[in-house]
C-alpha cells in the first residue's frame, strides 16, 4: 500500500491523529507550490494552502477510496485557486505579464539564454486557457500521472490526454511565434524544471496547528459502538426493503409496460468483476464522476433514492464476446457534451453508471474498435440518407438512435447492452522532400466522408477516433496510426509541424486498414515590423497571411502579435502565401505583397484610426430612430494599389476587386455605437481616407439591416425600411 495511503486509512478508520500530521507533511509542499505557480504571491499562496487543507479536512470523511487521496486533494486546491485568482483579479495580470514576456516587453540578460527560454516557455503557459494550463502544472511541474489529473480535474483520463496534446500544440505555436524552437521532449524538460521552493515555516506551523486542533469524524459507514443486536435489526431491515424493491422493479423488467425510451429496466444488480461496478468512477470515490467547474455537480445535488442506473454489457459485434478494458460514459444532452458519469468494463464485459435524471448519451470505446456512439449515430444517418419517407425504415433509425440516446428518470435502473463494431486504422510516414523521415510532426484527423451512393446524402463526421483524441506525433521513423474509423468513406488528415508548411492527404478506406506517406515541404519564414503613421511601434499587432493568386480569399490569423518594438516573425508559413497584413486595436489594418519585397524585413504601416463619422438614423417616414446599433462592419485597405477588406464578426462583406478578404472573429476590435434618443449618432474611432473605406451597418430589432461606405468623415443620413409583418398562417 502507498505510505500517503496508509496514512489516510489510519486517519479514516482509527482518527489517528499523528497520521493526520504526517500526512499534512507530506503533502503540503505539493498544495503549497501548486499554488505558488497558480497565484505567483507567496502570502496568497500560503492562505490558499491553508484554505485547502481547512476544507480537506472538513470532508475527509467522506472520502471512500484512500488511493484517491492525492487527486481528490488536488482537485480541492484547483478550486480554492481559482476563486483565489477571480477575487483578485489575478487571470488578467497574469495574461497581461505573458503578453509582454512573449512580446519581449522583459529583455532578459545576453548571458542568460537558457533563463530567457525558461521565462517564455512560462509565460506562454500561464497565456493558456485554465483548463489547459491546469493541466500542463499539474502534469510537468507537479508530476501527477493522467489517473490523479483525471481526478483533480473530474475529467476522463481521455479529456486530460486531448488537453495536453493541444496545450503541446498551442505551446509549441506560439513560442515559434517568439522565436523559440523546442522539441517536444525539450518543452516539457522545461516545464518540469519549475523552482521547488521550500514550505515557509509559517505554514508549516499554522497546519499542524490546524491538524492537531481538528475534531477528526469516524468514517462513514456502521458506528463503532453499534450492537449485534442493533447489526441484526439493520440487516433485517435491508433485507426487507430489498424485497420491496424487487417487486417494485419487477414489473419494469422486459415484457413489462411503462419501460420507455427502449431502456429495459431491472433489478439494481451490479454485474461485472475487476474494474466494473460501484466505485469505478473517474474520481476514485463512485462511478459517478462530476461536472467541470461553475457546471451543475452530478452526485450531491440528487438523493441517493432518485439517482438512477445504467448497466448492461459490451460485447464484440462479430463473435459477442465480452469485451473487457472498454471505456464507457454518458454526456449530457443539456448542457451538450457535458462528462455525466464513467467507468471500465470487467473481464465479463459488463459495466455500471449511475447519474442524475437527465437526458444522456451513451459512449463506449475500446481499441480496434469503433466508438459506439459514432457507430451508431452513422447508422443512424445512413438509414434515413437510403430509406427517407419509409415508415418501417424510420423506425429503424428511431430505434437506432434510442440505443445511445435517452432519458434516464429518477430512480430508474435501466440496461443497455452494446456491441462493437471492428474500425479500420490509418497507417502512415510522414518525410520532407526529400524522403528523410520527421519524427514529432502532428497528425490531426480533420473529418470523414461517407458516401452511401447515387440518390442518397452522404454525411461528415468530425470526431475523436480512439475516443480520446483526433491527433497523433510521428515516431523517430516518421510512422503514425489513427484510428479506429469507420471501414468506409475518405479521410481528411492535416499535418503539422515546426519548419515546414502545413500539408495532409485524403485517405479512402474500403473496408480494411490501410497505408499512406505524407511529405511536407519547408516552410518560409516572414519577419519585419509593424509601425504607425509616424514610424513609431506599434506592439500587440495581429497578422494574417495570405496565399498565392491574383486574388487571395482568405487570410489566415496567425497566433502571433507584434513585440513592445513592433517587431514580428512567422515560422513554418505556406510558400503560396503572397501578403501579409496586420491589424491593432485603435489602428485600421494594412496589407503588403510579399513579392519584390524581403520576406524577413517587411514594413506594415498601420492607419490611424482617430477619424469620427457622425449622421442620423431615420425610418422611412423621415422620423429619428433610437437605439439603431451603428458598427464598422469591415475595413478596406488600398494602399499602393492593394485592394484588401477585413470584415469583423461573422460578416466579411465582398469587393469585387479585392485582391485580400480576410475576417476576424472577434467583434470586439470593431468600433460600434448606438443612435441617440434624436436618431444621430457619433462613431469614433475609424480610419476614414481616400485609401481606407469603412463600411458601416445599421442593425435595429422590426428594421432591415443596412450597409453604408464611407471614406470621409462627412455626415451621413441613413434610412431604415421596416421588416415586412409575417403573414399569418
Amino acid at each position: 500500500m502507498d505510505p500517503c495511503e496508509d496514512l489516510v486509512v489510519r486517519v479514516l478508520r482509527k482518527r489517528d491523529r499523528a497520521a493526520l500530521e504526517q500526512l499534512f507533511a507530506g503533502v503540503q509542499a505539493d498544495i503549497y507550490r501548486l499554488m505558488l505557480s497558480e497565484l505567483r504571491n507567496d502570502a496568497d499562496a500560503q492562505d490558499a494552502a491553508q484554505e485547502t487543507f481547512r476544507q480537506a479536512l472538513g470532508t475527509l470523511h467522506n472520502l471512500r477510496e484512500p488511493a484517491a487521496f492525492r487527486g481528490w486533494l488536488y482537485r480541492i486546491a484547483l478550486r480554492v485557486a481559482r476563486a483565489a485568482r477571480q477575487k483578485v483579479g489575478l487571470r488578467k495580470r497574469l495574461l497581461e505579464e505573458a503578453g509582454r514576456r512573449l512580446g519581449g516587453g522583459e529583455a532578459p540578460m545576453p548571458d542568460v539564454e537558457r533563463e530567457e527560454t525558461r521565462a517564455r516557455v512560462r509565460a506562454a503557459v500561464t497565456a493558456l486557457d485554465d483548463e489547459l494550463r491546469e493541466t500542463v502544472v499539474l502534469r510537468y511541474e507537479r508530476g501527477l500521472k493522467y489517473e490523479e489529473i483525471a481526478q483533480a480535474m473530474d475529467c476522463p483520463e481521455g479529456t486530460v490526454s486531448a488537453r495536453l496534446h493541444t496545450a503541446h500544440r498551442r505551446l509549441t505555436e506560439a513560442l515559434a511565434g517568439a522565436g523559440v524552437a523546442l522539441a517536444l521532449a525539450a518543452l516539457e524538460r522545461e516545464l518540469a524544471a519549475a523552482p521547488a521552493p521550500a514550505v515557509p515555516e509559517p505554514l508549516a506551523r499554522e497546519l499542524r496547528r490546524i491538524a492537531s486542533e481538528t475534531d477528526l469524524q469516524p468514517a462513514p459507514g456502521v458506528p463503532a459502538r453499534l450492537k449485534l443486536a442493533g447489526l441484526a435489526a439493520v440487516a433485517l431491515l435491508l433485507l426487507a426493503g430489498g424485497l420491496a424493491v424487487e417487486r417494485g422493479l419487477a414489473s419494469r423488467r422486459p415484457g413489462a409496460a411503462g419501460t420507455g425510451d427502449g431502456i429495459t429496466a431491472r433489478s439494481a444488480e451490479r454485474p461485472g468483476t475487476g474494474t466494473s461496478g460501484p466505485g469505478a468512477g473517474t474520481d476514485g470515490l463512485r462511478a459517478t464522476g462530476g461536472t467541470s467547474e461553475g457546471a451543475l455537480p452530478i452526485t450531491g445535488e440528487t438523493p441517493a433514492s432518485l439517482r438512477a442506473t445504467l448497466t448492461g454489457h459490451v460485447r464484440d459485434r462479430r463473435n459477442s464476446r465480452p469485451v473487457g478494458g472498454a471505456r464507457v460514459w454518458l454526456t449530457r444532452l443539456e448542457p451538450y457534451g457535458e462528462a455525466a458519469a464513467e467507468t471500465v468494463t470487467g473481464p465479463d464485459g459488463a459495466y455500471f453508471l449511475e447519474a442524475d435524471p437527465a437526458e444522456y448519451e451513451l459512449h463506449a470505446h475500446s481499441p480496434e474498435y469503433l466508438d459506439f456512439l459514432i457507430d451508431r449515430e452513422i447508422e443512424e444517418v445512413r438509414l434515413g440518407n437510403n430509406f427517407q419517407g419509409d415508415p418501417v425504415h424510420d423506425r429503424e433509425r428511431a430505434d437506432v438512435k434510442a440505443q445511445y440516446r435517452f432519458r434516464l428518470a429518477p430512480g430508474e435502473t435501466a440496461v443497455r447492452d452494446m456491441d462493437l463494431a471492428p474500425g479500420v486504422m490509418i497507417r502512415g510516414r510522414v518525410s520532407d522532400a526529400a524522403g528523410v523521415p520527421l519524427a514529432g510532426a502532428a497528425v490531426d484527423f480533420a473529418c470523414q466522408y461517407i458516401d452511401w451512393g447515387p440518390g442518397t446524402n452522404g454525411c461528415s463526421f468530425s470526431y475523436n477516433p480512439d475516443g480520446r483524441t483526433t491527433s497523433v506525433l510521428t515516431g523517430l521513423d516518421g510512422a503514425f496510426e489513427i484510428g479506429p474509423l469507420y471501414p468506409t468513406g475518405s479521410v481528411a488528415l492535416d499535418v503539422r509541424k515546426d519548419g515546414y508548411e502545413p500539408g495532409g492527404t485524403s485517405v479512402e478506406l474500403d473496408g480494411a486498414s490501410t497505408e499512406t506517406t505524407i511529405v511536407l515541404q519547408e516552410g518560409a519564414t516572414f519577419a519585419g515590423v509593424v509601425v504607425d503613421s509616424l514610424g513609431r511601434p506599434v506592439a500587440g499587432a495581429r497578422i494574417f497571411t495570405g496565399p498565392r493568386g491574383d486574388r487571395a480569399d482568405h487570410l489566415r490569423l496567425q497566433p502571433v502579435a507584434s513585440s513592445a518594438e513592433g517587431t514580428f516573425e512567422l515560422r513554418s508559413q505556406p510558400r503560396s502565401a503572397r501578403v501579409v497584413g496586420a491589424i491593432a486595436p485603435g489602428y485600421g489594418w494594412t496589407v503588403v505583397r510579399i513579392e519584390g519585397s524581403d520576406p524577413k524585413n517587411l514594413r506594415l504601416v498601420l492607419p490611424d484610426a482617430s477619424g469620427t463619422i457622425t449622421g442620423i438614423v431615420r425610418d422611412a417616414a423621415g422620423l429619428p430612430l433610437a437605439g439603431v446599433k451603428v458598427t464598422a462592419a469591415y475595413f478596406d485597405a488600398r494602399p499602393e494599389g492593394v485592394v484588401a477588406r477585413l470584415g469583423f464578426g461573422n460578416s466579411v462583406g465582398w469587393s469585387q476587386e479585392a485582391l485580400a478578404v480576410g475576417l476576424v472573429n472577434d467583434s470586439a476590435l470593431a468600433p460600434a455605437t448606438t443612435t441617440r434618443d434624436d436618431g444621430t449618432f457619433e462613431l469614433k474611432g475609424v480610419p476614414v481616407s481616400e485609401r481606407h473605406v469603412v463600411g458601416l451597418k445599421f442593425f435595429l430589432k422590426g428594421f432591415r439591416a443596412l450597409e453604408r461606405e464611407v471614406n470621409t468623415a462627412g455626415w451621413i443620413d441613413a434610412v431604415l425600411e421596416a421588416d415586412e409583418p409575417t403573414a399569418p398562417r
